[in-house]
Formats: C-alpha cells, sequence, structure tokens
C-alpha cells in the first residue's frame, strides 16, 4: 500500500496540514520540519502528482472527445 500524508503525520507525531505545509514550503517550526522530512524520507514518501493538481492547479492535460465511428457507420 502506498504511503499517504496520514502516515507521515503519524510518524513524525504532527498534524496533516503541517507535513503539507511542509511538502508545499510554506512556513513551519524548524523542529517540526526536521521531523516531517525525517518521517517522509524513513518512509520513502512522495508527493502525489495528481493529488497536488486536484487541487486546482494546472495539470497540463488536454481531453479530447471523438464520436463513435463505428455508430456512424452503421447509419450510413
Amino acid at each position: 500500500m502506498k504511503t499517504t500524508i496520514h502516515d507521515v503525520a503519524e510518524k513524525a507525531g504532527v498534524s496533516i496540514s503541517t507535513v503539507s505545509k511542509v511538502i508545499n514550503h510554506q512556513p513551519v517550526a524548524v523542529k517540526s520540519k526536521q521531523k516531517v522530512l525525517h518521517a517522509m524520507q524513513e518512509l520513502n514518501y512522495k508527493p502525489s502528482v495528481l493529488a497536488s493538481a486536484l487541487t486546482g492547479k494546472r495539470t497540463s492535460t488536454i481531453g479530447f472527445l471523438l464520436p463513435n465511428i463505428a455508430l456512424i457507420a452503421e447509419m450510413a
């Protein structure tokens, strides 16, 4: 099973929001930051790019909608 931000928070003994702040390079107490980074390293945690994209950031993904060609062929 993949390591989650919840696992890192539990291992480091901090809140999930503290882990999120460390990941997003926001201000956090030095001691807390060290605990989080150490827990991330121990658990081999890597933030999910897809999950962070779901928060409203750009994903650089393009979607295409194509008609069902088989259905068009039957109509002709």
